[in-house]
């Protein structure tokens, strides 16, 4: 189910414990925004924007990127 070995996790914990660590792994699907083709020119976001007729999604942080203030 998981990357990890669950062999490992199993000598420390219960059967149950191991089932609820292993319903805590991230699904593959969860990465699926990693499959986007992000861009950081807003300009070059732009001429692709216009040409295949799609939205922009810009995000804009301002700050530390850890939240750190």
């Amino acid at each position: 189910m998981s990357d990890i070995d669950d062999g490992l996790f199993a000598k420390f914990i219960g059967p149950r414990q191991l089932e609820q660590f292993q319903l805590l792994q991230p699904a593959k699907s969860d990465d699926a925004w990693k499959a986007i083709p992000w861009m950081t020119n807003i300009m070059e976001a732009r001429q692709r924007s216009a040409k295949e007729k799609l939205p922009i999604l810009m995000w804009i942080m301002v700050g530390n990127p850890q939240g750190c203030t």
